[in-house]
């Protein structure tokens, strides 16, 4: 299944059916959520490497801008926006976590998922990058919004539109947390 051509088929369905607009996102929601292999996780949709939101706000469109200025650093923590569907009260954000297709993601948080050295490797990279060009990513602070895929072990962070610039000394402040953090989870 083309997760992006699925989903977007089921948006214009839904909306091509709904009558009044205030029901439009509930109905999407469903919608999305009896596509094959879809499961529900706190308010996205997942499926392999995509993670599926569907409501309103400007946070969507804030994300989408940071999603575009972050995608030349080629980080294999942050997805990419394969779609972005406006609907009648918000919109439709599919992303896509590029550094892992087809593979499945695991929230750390609640899990026993341990970080392997090569996949710790590579996100202290990631964000040393993001860091060089004046931003960080706040929630490195607790793995819930810390995800691992399986079975690479590459390790993605969602929430980006949380972004924010970085200083100095907020990024020595941010390397070593992350740093703690991935010592908490190390592969043994």
């Amino acid at each position: 299944m083309n997760v992006v051509d699925a989903v977007t088929s089921a948006v214009a369905r839904v909306r091509g059916e709904v009558l009044a607009p205030e029901d439009e996102t509930a109905q999407i929601r469903a919608a999305i959520g009896q596509l094959p292999g879809v499961e529900l996780d706190s308010d996205n949709h997942r499926i392999r490497e995509y993670a599926i939101q569907v409501g309103v706000g400007k946070h969507f469109k804030i994300e989408v801008e940071l999603l575009e200025r972050v995608g030349s650093l080629e980080l294999a923590a942050a997805p990419v926006v394969a779609a972005f569907v406006p609907t009648a009260e918000g919109y439709v954000i599919v992303r896509r976590y590029w550094a892992c297709p087809g593979e499945m993601l695991v929230r750390v948080d609640g899990s026993d998922v341990r970080f392997t050295l090569q996949a710790s490797a590579r996100f202290r990279v990631d964000m040393k990058r993001l860091f060089e060009h004046g931003l960080y990513h706040p929630y490195v602070r607790g793995f819930y919004h810390w995800w691992v895929a399986q079975p690479s072990g590459t390790i993605v962070l969602d929430s980006w539109y949380a972004l924010e610039p970085c200083d100095e000394r907020e990024r020595e402040r941010q390397a070593t947390m992350i740093d703690r953090r991935l010592a908490e989870r190390a592969a043994r």
